[in-house]
C-alpha cells in the first residue's frame, strides 16, 4: 500500500517542472514577438515598395506623354495629389525621381530609366526605391519625322477642268 504521503506529493508539479514550463513558455513569446515584427516590417517594406513603384510608372507615363522632359535629371522632388490625380513638383517632399537614358541596342529607340527613392530615409529599413526601365522611340527621331507645318490636312487647291 502507498501511503498518504507520497499520494500528496504526486499530485502536484515539481518546482523543476514549473521552471522548466516557464522557461518553455518564454522561449515561445519571444519567438513570437519576432515573427510578428518581422511581419510588420515586410508590410512596411512591401507598402514602400508598391508606393515607390506607382511613382515610376506615374513619371515613367508623364514622359511617354510629353509632359516630362526625358532630359537627365538627379533627384527631384515628386508628390502625387490623389484627389486631383494630377503630379505636380514640389519643393520638400519625402520621395525624389532621377531619369537617366541611353542608346539602345535598336537604331531608334532609347533606353528610358527612371528611379524613385524615399529621400529622407534615415536607415536601410526606411530606403525604398525603384527602377522601372523602358525602350521607347528616340525623341530626337520623332522631331525629324514630324510633318509640315500644314499638319497633314490637305490644302485647298484650285483646278480648272471638266466641273
Amino acid at each position: 500500500m502507498t501511503s498518504p504521503r507520497q499520494k500528496n506529493q504526486r499530485r502536484a508539479f515539481s518546482l523543476i517542472e514549473v521552471m522548466l514550463a516557464l522557461a518553455v513558455l518564454s522561449m515561445s513569446l519571444v519567438m513570437l514577438g519576432q515573427l510578428v515584427s518581422l511581419g510588420f516590417r515586410s508590410a512596411r517594406q512591401s507598402q514602400g515598395l508598391s508606393e515607390a513603384h506607382m511613382l515610376a510608372e506615374t513619371v515613367m507615363e508623364g514622359i511617354s506623354l510629353g509632359l516630362i522632359q526625358p532630359d537627365p535629371v538627379v533627384d527631384r522632388n515628386i508628390s502625387m495629389m490623389t484627389d486631383l490625380n494630377t503630379f505636380t513638383v514640389e519643393e520638400d517632399t519625402e520621395w525624389v525621381y532621377s531619369i537617366n537614358w541611353e542608346p539602345a541596342p535598336v537604331e531608334g529607340l532609347i533606353m528610358m530609366m527612371v528611379q524613385v527613392r524615399r529621400a529622407k530615409a534615415f536607415s536601410a529599413a526606411q530606403s525604398d526605391a525603384f527602377q522601372l526601365v523602358r525602350w521607347m522611340r528616340d525623341p530626337a527621331l520623332i522631331t525629324e519625322e514630324l510633318p509640315d507645318s500644314s499638319g497633314g490636312i490637305p490644302t485647298e487647291s484650285t483646278t480648272e477642268g471638266a466641273f
